[in-house]
């Protein structure tokens, strides 16, 4: 089975799961009503949703935003994300329902789309509202070169080496360049020490359950893993997983 089914399958296993914990079902036919785009907006099937939130509420157990993309409104519903107005998010294409009352709510919503994956850019620091999509390192802000910690490596070095170091521990200092919250289950925290990987990477990825400032010098310790997939496109060849952090 593909990638692209399996996480398909994955969302609306949870559309199902977290529809009928927390909200009435959504009216039914059968067969079920063909997808339709919201606001006129065409979504093609495997196309990522970004713009900005103009609303967002929290019902149950996951999160509703209303998304201004640029071209029009949609509404959204994902996993439990810690996100607000204003802010610059990025979601899976999701699963369009018509006519889903949400009763948490006590308020229907002509068409709104399940998605698995809520993606918040942090504008904490003064971030952009243009961030890159996961794994896009090359675009990270510059940051000026960060002495390495004693015993270990630098940005680029875990980079280039990540194929000796997978499953290694290793201890890296730098810059937090961009913070991402609550991503299943997870915070990721970006971080760059001035050095370069190979293929122009500015930054390395680091999932944590610390929450550093953008902007702060930390020392990240963590294991090496290489070629993860989390579906919806969020693919990396290298990150640090389960680190901790100290602020430097």
């Amino acid at each position: 089975m593909h990638k692209s089914h399996l996480a398909l399958l994955t969302a609306l296993f949870w559309i199902a799961a977290t529809a009928g914990a927390n909200d009435s079902a959504v009216e039914k036919t059968d067969p079920a009503p063909a997808p339709k785009a919201s606001a006129g907006i065409p979504l093609p099937a495997q196309q990522k949703i970004a713009g900005k939130v103009a609303q967002a509420m929290e019902a149950g157990e996951y999160t509703i935003i209303e998304i201004d993309t640029g071209n029009g409104l949609l509404w959204a519903a994902g996993p439990a994300t810690k996100v607000k107005v204003g802010d610059s998010v990025e979601t899976s294409p999701g699963f369009p329902m018509v006519n889903f009352h949400s009763t948490s709510l006590d308020r229907t919503f002509d068409e709104i789309r399940f998605v698995s994956t809520i993606q918040v850019w942090s504008t904490q620091g003064g971030g952009s509202k243009d961030e890159p999509s996961a794994g896009d390192a090359s675009a990270a802000p510059s940051v000026s070169k960060i002495e390495r910690v004693e015993g270990g490596h630098t940005v680029a070095e875990v980079i280039a080496g990540k194929a000796s170091l997978a499953g290694s521990e290793v201890a890296v200092r730098g810059e937090v360049v961009k913070l991402n919250t609550g991503i299943m289950g997870r915070n990721w925290v970006h971080l760059s020490d001035g050095t370069v990987g190979p293929s122009g990477e500015k930054d390395l990825t680091v999932t944590t359950d610390a929450i550093p400032a953008v902007g702060s010098t930390v020392v990240v310790r963590g294991t090496v893993a290489t070629d993860r997939d989390f579906g919806s496109g969020y693919r990396y060849d290298v990150l640090v997983e389960n680190a901790k952090i100290t602020v430097d």
